[in-house]
């Protein structure tokens, strides 16, 4: 086996268990160069990332070497050979994009993965897509400021680095940092008292776009900065994107006139994929990774991975890792051997008819009146529990309920949402749901 693909495999469990900034700082750049029965070494992009990997990080990595290759290595980290014109960075595609300089991009580098043309757009997502779609083709003069909030892994930094591309590519300045960035240099330029340098970086570009924002609370010092920063920035026509785990109005402790800025542009929420996006998602990686595995296989994982995208991409990086070093084909034998979990859990997922049955006796209708045309309250919220226990236990698509119901897409879709919805806001609906469950749970033991 290569020693280029033996690493990538290690680079996408690392890339799922670690933060995603320590993710980037240490390995985003680095490449596998030699690959031998006792031993693996990797090129780094610089002594000083050698000698952190060496000193911080070298533990994490060999255990995960060790459990991917079922026996230990010894890890090396060298420099490459510039006589050699060696570049890891373009070697490995991460950071290669379309043609700008760093007089352009004063920022993090771009991962060349992240595009539009890459983004899955789903029922999830639509929204925040459109929106940075719009924001990108037209900065300054749509959406300003685009502010998207979602929990950790369903995207935001995808789309804030896609729009970041399609600037490079319009000739466009533009600067991709973190909310930690940010402050750091912030910081860093009041001690250093090179505060008009930090100035003239910050408010001469094109496009400003921040990650996690949300770091900037409980920071006084910083908040001052950045809110002069955008007010010269949105005041000069420039754009704003920033990217946040909660809404304004959640982030807490912030002034008030920053909040209040970030809620008068757009403000899109990013969800967790539904099965369907789930399924794209998982069949655009396999295809950038050039392997095919079975269809039920995909949908398994699709099925049971539900929080994030990054736990999508971990059994599937999982699966390749271990198909890799045993060179042999993804089947239900090496997901079984790979994610344990998966192939035990699809013998446990509640049966659709099942479902039906049980929804129809808590609520004394028959099976025909559930899925006939009939919208009497008592029959229309029986079957929108039973659409929502459809969706949740038995892992059907939107599309399978629909079938069922003969309902189309968006009317199934929309009453998931309000099912799931009211879970959280009425507490003795969500005590009737929970007792349907258990009386799933009694069916199957």
């Amino acid at each position: 086996m290569k020693a280029t693909e033996f690493w990538q495999g290690i680079l996408g469990q690392l890339e799922v268990e670690l933060p995603q900034h320590v993710y980037k700082t240490w390995l985003s750049e680095t490449r596998g160069h030699t690959l031998t029965d006792d031993s693996l070494i990797v090129e780094v992009p610089s002594p000083f990332i050698a000698e952190c990997l060496e000193k911080k990080m070298y533990q994490i990595i060999h255990r995960t070497v060790e459990r991917v290759n079922s026996r230990s290595l010894d890890i090396h980290f060298k420099i490459p050979d510039k006589k050699n014109g060696s570049n890891v960075a373009t070697k490995m595609g991460l950071k290669s994009a379309p043609n700008y300089s760093t007089a352009r991009h004063l920022g993090w580098a771009l991962n060349s993965r992240y595009t539009f043309d890459s983004f899955v757009v789903g029922p999830c997502n639509d929204l925040a897509y459109s929106g940075a779609q719009s924001v990108a083709s037209h900065p300054g003069k749509t959406y300003n400021p685009l502010f998207v909030y979602s929990n950790v892994g369903l995207g935001k930094t995808h789309l804030l680095q896609a729009i970041g591309h399609q600037c490079a590519t319009a000739g466009l300045s533009f600067i991709y940092v973190t909310g930690e960035q940010f402050t750091n240099e912030y910081i860093s330029s009041i001690q250093s008292r090179t505060t008009n340098d930090f100035r003239n970086k910050y408010r001469t570009a094109d496009v400003l776009l921040i990650d996690d924002i949300q770091f900037l609370r409980g920071k006084e010092q910083t908040q001052e900065g950045f809110f002069h920063t955008f007010n010269d920035l949105h005041s000069s026509g420039r754009q704003l994107v920033l990217s946040s785990d909660r809404p304004p109005a959640a982030l807490s402790p912030l002034a008030d006139r920053l909040r209040s800025r970030f809620e008068s542009g757009l403000m899109v929420d990013m969800q967790p994929p539904d099965f369907e996006t789930r399924l794209a998602i998982l069949s655009t990686k396999a295809r950038e990774h050039n392997i095919n595995p079975p269809l039920d296989i995909l949908e398994a994982i699709a099925k049971t991975a539900k929080s994030s995208i990054r736990e999508l991409e971990g059994h599937l990086n999982k699966l390749l890792a271990l198909s890799q070093m045993r060179n042999s084909p993804v089947d239900w034998d090496l997901v079984a051997q790979a994610l344990p979990t998966i192939s035990d859990s699809t013998v446990s997922v509640a049966q659709p008819d099942m479902i039906i049955k049980t929804v129809c006796q808590a609520h004394s209708i028959s099976k025909e009146h559930l899925i006939s045309k009939k919208r009497t309250r008592h029959v229309a919220t029986a079957r929108q529990i039973a659409m929502l226990l459809l969706y949740t236990d038995a892992c059907l698509s939107i599309t399978e309920i629909g079938e069922i119901f003969q309902r189309n897409h968006s009317t199934v879709s929309h009453s998931v949402k309000k099912m799931t919805a009211l879970l959280t806001e009425n507490a003795q609906f969500n005590s009737r749901v929970q007792s349907l469950k258990r009386q799933l749970v009694q069916a199957y033991s």
